[in-house]
């Protein structure tokens, strides 16, 4: 059976901030650490196999425009989810030290480049748990390229950086219409990412006229913000905050319902109730990006309506394995008072039905 692969490996350097986690004298193999004046830089080299066709496809095809020409090898609109294994060689029966999950769509018309948002969760050695995570156009026909690294979690909170890849080799094969010419791809990735020794998510919030739910202190030259309340998700009602918009158009044999795509529209509240005051809504995109397991990968603006935070918002990109009690998402950005945040949030299950 002819199948796509794209295989990538990934140079990821890594500024994680010296107060963190002390992984200098814990390298993998595949990874090492370096002091870097009060940041750390650290450098990942792996391998991203991405099978398009074949037995088992790590890829599927959630969505496709109406009026697509099926004639072309990847019609502009496409969309797929992803949930590639990450390998210490070409080989993919080499040693896995993660997996990326994610999303990525054909967005050119007249070549062949990708927008892609995908979280690399890494297995392995002091890096196990951690992830960093990329969002930006791949223009995959080009040799070298560069896509932007936009947060973290873990060991890699925080990070901000970037990733080189270069095509380690191509190979062309008919396949089908929608994955066109392209049998295997393997690209090799450099990611540079940088950690800052602060934590923050403010650089202009008031102490003054905080709101109970929310907490603002200074913190060195910038404001660390403490914000929590409740995200209230409902997929079935009288009045569902979300909407099941793609599913594979070939689905994948999967328990979790691998490549649904949704889109939300929640509210988010100071308690569990949800006729308790409004603070905001959560609305975005998440999709299932799993073949095992529940995790989703999501992308999200938090937008608030109260008080001084009124007309802010902030960001989140990332995995979220909601089946965890606890887990970590990246901030990735903010508008208003969160202008160029970067931080982390913190999730942890109240109810689920």
């Amino acid at each position: 059976m002819n199948k796509l692969m794209l295989g990538f490996v990934f140079t990821l350097v890594v500024l994680t901030s010296s107060y963190m986690v002390n992984v200098s004298s814990a390298s993998t193999p595949w990874a090492k650490t370096i002091p870097y004046g009060h940041e750390r830089k650290t450098v990942l080299q792996f391998y991203f196999h991405d099978i398009v066709t074949g037995d088992p496809p790590s890829v599927a095809l959630i969505a496709q425009p109406k009026d697509a020409n099926h004639s072309e090898s990847l019609p502009f609109g496409s969309l797929f989810m992803a949930d590639d294994a990450l390998t210490v060689s070409p080989d993919p029966n080499s040693k896995l030290v993660g997996r990326a999950q994610g999303f990525f769509g054909s967005a050119a018309q007249e070549e062949t480049s990708f927008i892609m948002g995908m979280s690399y969760g890494f297995i392995d050695g002091v890096y196990n748990g951690s992830t960093v995570v990329i969002l930006g156009r791949n223009s995959i026909m080009n040799p070298v390229r560069e896509l932007p690294v936009v947060g973290g979690t873990g060991v890699f909170r925080m990070a901000r950086g970037y990733a080189i890849a270069n095509t380690y080799s191509f190979n062309l094969t008919s396949l089908n219409a929608i994955v066109g010419n392209m049998s295997k791809l393997i690209i090799f990735l450099t990611f540079m990412v940088i950690i800052s020794d602060m934590v923050s998510m403010s650089n202009s919030a008031t102490t003054h006229n905080t709101p109970k739910w929310a907490k603002t202190q200074r913190y060195k030259h910038e404001r660390k913000t403490v914000l929590q309340f409740y995200f209230h998700d409902n997929r079935t009602g009288d009045s569902p905050t979300v909407a099941l918009i793609a599913q594979p158009i070939e689905p994948i044999i999967s328990a979790s319902g691998f490549g649904s795509l949704f889109m939300a529209d929640d509210p988010l509240t100071v308690s569990p109730d949800p006729d308790s005051k409004l603070v905001g809504r959560a609305q975005g995109i998440y999709g299932s990006a799993a073949q095992e397991g529940v995790s989703y990968i999501m992308g999200m603006s938090f937008g608030f309506v109260d008080e001084v935070y009124n007309g802010s918002s902030l960001v989140i990109f990332g995995r979220n394995h909601i089946v965890n009690p606890i887990r970590e998402l990246p901030v990735v950005g903010g508008t208003g008072l969160f202008r160029m945040a970067r931080g982390y949030a913190v999730a942890q299950t109240y109810f689920h039905n």
